[in-house]
Parts: structure tokens; C-alpha cells; sequence
């Protein structure tokens, strides 16, 4: 909690405060000053001296949710006519001065709001000001604290990399409101740190071409490519410079010790690992589900490897692999196995698996998290990673640590479908340095021999675009071309097709409506709001959160998604279930059956899941699978993205838009492309010339 003094002609005026303020406070000069009032969270004296008055930010707070009806337009008014001081109005019931200049309604509002959540109208009223989105002051004020004020002073350009999405402008205003002092070596590094940072952020890039970061930081800065190569050079502890193809790129040390880390651990994995010599797989020829040869070489390829690949596209049997390797190396060889998936949902996925069920499938981050404990020793001498190409590069980077020496690592997965959220791609880097032993299969087993979904898979892969259906009643397959207007209108026809609708009454279980963004008529979020108004018009309201600017409600019976781990209460990233109702402060939401209860402090962890992103539905299946293909969404448009879209779908298939789009979007290849330096690294190429003597 923090109080707002203003002091003016050399006294002090408490504006705003729920609590006392520490005595002998030191003055030096005129303006607001922002002192913690817990003394206990901040070191004695910590107080913050503002250049001038939080205004913005007072209208903003003004016009928040908790003072209905006041709006940006009467905000403005009330501190055209007080200023800072209807808070010290409001906080000592000095209500008759504020009526005098508005209303008695707009008076008992204020209070109202002002009783609200009065003890954190310093923190709203400064981040107001300063610019920050509604999740980002709930990052601030859950990760810093109070000490948020005395950290910034210390290094401003640190909140960068703590804070998700934050521009080097917001970074400019804090500078500025707070007077901090910094020099231009500091600024011209911390925006080229920031270039490289928001291209991994926005591109998922572990490096950058020097070329483009120098540009980047130039924007920025407006400062000379001169004055910004001497910043970084000087500074050369922290960037690594490398050549490729005589090509000049730029990364962060932290990216290139990584980097290093990881490409040491592989080959300590292979240096390491002793084959059982003369020892040969062959597969059961009267078993029930016999394995394919294709299958049974890459079963022998990965037993003879310490670190392997498999890929493969949709219903080649993955599954079936894991099954027969799980078998081979508990049974054959004695091994002790793990099997493991980047998402909850690939790992549950997995866990369904009567076969597989024994061996206890959990996620990269679970496993993680049981090695590190020392409530529990876990041992294992192999480790079977699924859908291993949705793994970014910093949890690579923890999956290959938790490695012991003379183990072996089996990686699975798709190289075809999208890259991974976060930065990085692994699993294609050592595809592509050819110093892991890779198998690739080809074979259909998924669908039934009839089935459309697996051919048309494959020519979108190729970039083709074949004819197919347009009535999604009758065909596996489909793409229904509508006007751009009309796309939301029939994806309800649709859905309510796939999933039997009988009165209103709909089993979302069946159907899953993929978007490529959020945004737009048909983003996710606007569509998560029509699904909900049409499908649970009646649900009782039960919590709601914020996007950006934009009220999300939540009502019993509502789908949604976990979007993180939860080890506390057994939920993953992925996992979709249904909200049940509210417990005190706190969220039951049913998951296959499991009540889960969801603390108030973890609300944001939920989304509505009528619509969820093609990201999202990685490691997922679904009987039926519907997209929209619209023009406002071609930012996002590539031929992965609708590859991996087209995947989920086990039964039917249907895109909804304009077919032009989605020719357009079979073109793009390029945007899926990351800038890596794993793969060079792997190969020991890299050439660090800021390092070499």
C-alpha cells in the first residue's frame, strides 16, 4: 500500500493514505511523492519523488470499474476541478466540497469506489499513469510489491525482461515521471537487449541478423549506427557475435550460454550411452496390432542411439512407437523408462493409453519439478519425450539437464506442424545438424483408409491445394467459402451440426473451434462471446477478468481452458473443462469427471474454450474441428498453422471463409521460419568473434 503526499511551499499534504505515514520523511524538492506505507516490505526511507502530478493516471483510475457510471468524460471534469485533492477529499469525508462542484449522485459514487479498494489506489493511480495493461499491474503489484519503486530506481531497464510485453516507450515514461538518471551507453543497450528480446518474444528468434538489430535499436534510440556499434562493443560482455554463410548475427550471452549448455548436454548424452551390443528388436508377427517395418527400424534406430528423432505426421503410428519401445526396453533390455510431453494435454493424451498408463506420463515441467524435490528420488535411465516439437528452447534446456549420465533420449513428434510458443526450435535444430540419428515415418494408420482428412493433410503440407467438399455434412473434408460477414453465422450452423444441437442443448465435447487469433469477428474472443451467449445463456455468472480493456464474464457450465500448470490442484496448460460454480472467493471447475478448485489469486489461469487458438490445440485431438480462413486473419495465415489446424481433427474437418485466403496462406512458408543458433551450435561452427583472442 502506498499514500500520494503532495508538498508544496514547504509543507507536506496527505492526499491519499489507508494507513500512518513514517515520520521525518526528507524533502528536497517540490512535487508528488509516493511513500510505501508498510514499512516492513521496504527499506527504511524508500519513497519515490514524481516530477509531476499523476493526473492521467487519476482520470484513469476514475474511470475504472469500480466507479460505476462515472466514465472517462465526468473523470476528466472531477480533476479539472479538484486535481489530486478529491483524494484527500474522499479519504477524510470531506463529501460536502466534492458535491458543491458536482452532484450528490457523482459524490456517493466516488466514495463508493473510493471504499472499494481505496488501499491500492496509489499502485492503480501510478500504473495508470505510467501506461500499464490491467495483467501487467497485476504482474507488478504480484511479483515486486512494494519493491517495485526501490528495484526501478535501481535499474530501470530490468523491468524489460520481467515484465511480459513492455515497451521501451513505457520505459521511457517511467524514466521520466520518476526522474531517473541514466546514460546513453545504458539506453542503447538496453534497447538492442530489448530488439533481440522482442524479436524472440514476437518471432520466436534465439539471435538476430546484425543488420536488422541495429536497425531495430536505431528506431529506437535515434541514435547513429556509429555511436550504436561503439555501445555494444564496449559492452561486448554481454552480446556474442557470430558468423554464418558470412551472414553477421547478434545474441544475448544468456542466449548464447544456453545455447552452449545445450549442445554440450547432447553430446555428453551420446559420448556417454553403451549400446547393448548384438541385441536386435524384431516385432511380435502375431501380435494383435503388429508394428509396421518402417516402424520396427525406427524402434532399433532409437535402442542403438543415446539421443534419437522419430517425426512423423498424423496417424503414422506414434502412439503405436511408443508402445513398442516402452515394451522393448522395460521387457528386452531392463531399462528404466519415463515418458514425458511438453503440455498436460499431450501427457494426459498419453496416460489414456491403457499401455502406457503404468508408466505414469507426466509433463516436462512435472518431472522437472519430482527430480528437484528431495521428497522423492526419481530414477530412470531412458526418456521418451512426445510431441517433442512443440518444446521450446528454454524447456529443452531443462529436459536435457534432468538427463543422467549413460541415458538415452528418444525424441517424438511432428517437425511439420507449427514451431513451438515460446522461442526456439529444438527438435528441428537437431533435425537439422545431422548429428542425431533420425527416423521418419510415412505410413497411415489413424483414419480408416476413406478417410479425406489424412490426404488432404499431406497436400496442404506440400502446399497444394486439391479440390474438396463443400458440404460438411457428408465429407470428412470440407471448406465452405462464404462471405467474410457470414463466417460466424456458419460456424454455429456447423456446430450445431457436429454436435447434435437438440433445442439448445450441445455437447462441446464433440466439436473444437480453432482461430488463428484472438482478434476480429472471427477471433477467439469474440467467438468464445457469441458460442457462450447462444450456448449457456442462462449460466449464472460466477467470476469475471479482464482482456485489455474488455470485461470477459464466466458463467456455470461455461467451457474453458487451463492456459497454466497447476501441480497444487493437478491441472495442466491445455486441460479443457467446464465451470461448475463459485465457493467463496474461489472457482470449481469440472475436468473429466475431477472437481478442481481454483484459488482467486489463479483465476487468470482460465479462458473460455469455445474457441481456442491452433497453438493451444497442439497435443490435442477432437472429433470434429471447425476454422475460420478470413482476410483478417492472414497475419497469422501460414501452411503450418492450417497443417496443424486440419491435424486435430480425427472425424471431420471443416474451414469456413474464402478459399483465396487459404491459397494465399499455402504460399507462405517463411513465416514459420525462426532465426537459431542451436543447430551451428550442435555442428560447432559458430564463430565467436568477440571472444577470440
Amino acid at each position: 500500500m502506498i499514500a500520494i503526499i503532495s508538498y508544496f511551499n514547504g509543507s507536506q499534504e496527505l492526499l491519499n493514505c489507508g494507513g500512518v505515514v513514517a515520520e521525518n520523511i526528507s524533502v528536497s524538492r517540490d512535487g508528488f511523492y509516493f511513500i510505501p506505507l508498510n514499512r516492513d516490505e521496504v527499506p527504511l526511507g524508500t519513497q519515490i519523488i514524481l516530477k509531476q502530478e499523476p493526473i492521467d493516471g487519476l482520470k484513469k483510475y476514475l474511470s475504472n470499474k469500480n466507479f460505476q457510471g462515472i466514465g472517462p468524460k465526468i473523470a476528466h471534469s472531477i480533476v479539472q476541478n479538484f486535481g489530486m485533492t478529491v483524494l484527500k477529499y474522499l479519504n477524510q469525508r470531506q463529501l460536502n466540497l466534492i458535491e458543491e462542484k458536482t452532484s450528490k449522485k457523482i459524490t456517493e459514487t466516488l466514495l463508493e469506489g473510493w471504499n472499494l479498494d481505496y488501499e491500492n489506489s496509489g499502485f492503480e493511480i501510478l500504473f495508470s499513469e505510467i501506461g500499464f495493461s490491467y495483467t501487467q499491474k497485476k504482474f507488478v503489484r504480484d511479483e515486486f510489491g512494494n519493491k517495485f519503486f526501490s528495484d526501478v530506481h535501481k535499474d530501470p531497464y530490468m523491468l524489460l525482461q520481467r515484465i511480459p510485453r513492455l515497451s521501451f516507450d513505457k520505459i521511457e515514461s517511467i524514466i521520466s515521471i520518476f526522474g531517473i538518471e541514466v546514460s546513453l551507453d545504458q539506453k542503447i543497450v538496453a534497447a538492442t537487449r530489448h530488439a533481440l528480446m522482442q524479436s524472440e518474444v514476437e518471432r520466436g528468434n534465439t539471435c538476430g541478423p546484425l543488420d536488422r538489430v541495429l536497425l531495430r535499436t536505431q528506431e529506437i534510440t535515434k541514435n547513429d549506427f556509429e555511436t550504436i556499434q561503439t555501445a555494444i562493443t564496449s559492452h561486448e560482455h554481454l552480446f556474442n557475435y557470430f558468423k554464418v554463410q558470412d551472414k553477421e548475427f547478434l545474441e544475448t550471452i544468456e542466449a548464447y550460454q544456453r545455447d552452449n549448455d545445450i549442445a554440450q548436454q547432447i553430446f555428453l548424452i551420446k559420448d556417454n550411452f553403451k549400446p547393448i551390443e548384438g541385441k536386435k528388436f524384431s516385432a511380435n508377427k502375431n501380435a494383435t496390432n503388429p508394428l509396421s517395418e518402417e516402424q520396427v527400424q525406427a524402434i532399433q534406430n532409437s535402442l542403438e542411439a543415446g539421443v534419437s528423432i522419430i517425426t512423423g505426421g498424423p496417424g503414422t503410428g506414434k502412439t503405436r512407437i511408443i508402445e513398442g519401445l516402452a515394451q522393448v526396453l522395460v521387457n528386452g533390455f531392463r531399462k528404466t523408462i519415463r515418458i514425458c510431453a511438453p503440455t498436460g494435454r499431450a501427457a494426459k493424451r498419453i496416460a489414456e493409453n491403457q499401455a502406457l498408463k503404468k508408466f505414469q506420463p507426466s509433463t516436462i515441467h512435472m518431472l522437472k519439478a519430482m527430480i528437484d524435490s528431495s521428497a522423492k528420488d526419481i530414477e530412470f535411465d531412458t526418456l521418451i519425450v512426445d510431441e517433442s516439437s512443440m518444446i521450446d528452447i528454454n524447456l529443452f534446456n531443462d529436459l536435457v539437464k534432468m538427463l543422467p549420465l549413460g541415458s538415452q533420449l528418444i525424441l517424438i513428434g511432428d517437425v511439420d506442424q507449427l514451431p513451438p510458443v515460446g522461442a526456439g526450435q529444438p527438435f528441428l535444430d537437431l533435425i537439422r545438424s545431422k548429428k542425431i540419428v533420425v527416423s521418419r515415418l510415412s505410413k497411415q494408420f489413424r483414419q480408416g483408409s476413406d478417410s479425406v482428412i489424412p490426404k488432404v493433410a499431406r497436400a496442404i503440407n506440400k502446399g497444394e491445394l486439391i479440390e474438396f467438399s463443400s458440404d460438411f455434412s457428408s465429407s470428412g473434408f470440407s471448406f465452405v467459402e462464404v462471405d467474410k460477414g457470414q463466417v460466424v453465422e456458419k460456424i454455429i450452423e456447423v456446430v450445431d451440426f457436429f454436435t447434435g444441437n437438440k433445442n439448445g442443448s450441445i455437447d462441446f465435447e464433440k466439436t473444437q473451434i480453432l482461430s488463428p487469433m484472438r482478434r476480429y469477428s472471427s477471433g477467439l474472443i469474440n467467438l468464445n462471446s457469441i458460442m457462450q451467449k447462444k450456448y449457456n445463456p442462462n449460466g449464472e455468472k460466477v467470476f469475471s477478468k479482464m482482456e485489455g480493456e474488455k470485461e470477459i464474464q464466466f458463467c456455470a457450465g461455461d467451457k474453458v481452458i487451463c492456459t497454466q500448470n497447476d501441480y497444487d490442484i493437478d491441472v495442466r496448460n491445455g486441460d479443457i473443462g467446464y465451470v461448475v460454480n463459485k465457493v467463496g472467493k474461489n472457482i470449481r471447475v469440472e475436468f473429466d469427471g475431477e472437481m478442481k478448485l481454483f484459488h482467486n489469486n489463479k483465476i487468470d489461469y482460465l479462458d473460455l474454450a469455445y474457441a481456442i487458438t491452433v497453438h493451444k490445440s497442439q497435443g490435442s485431438e477432437y472429433p470434429n474441428v471447425v476454422m475460420p480462413i478470413v482476410d483478417d486473419h492472414r497475419i497469422m495465415l501460414t501452411r503450418k498453422l492450417i497443417y496443424t489446424a486440419i491435424t486435430r481433427g480425427k472425424q471431420n474437418v471443416c474451414l469456413i471463409g474464402s478459399k483465396r485466403v487459404l491459397r494465399e496462406a499455402l504460399k507462405k512458408v517463411f513465416l514459420n521460419l525462426r532465426y537459431s543458433n542451436l543447430n551451428q551450435k550442435i555442428e560447432n561452427a559458430n564463430i565467436n568473434l568477440f571472444h577470440q583472442n
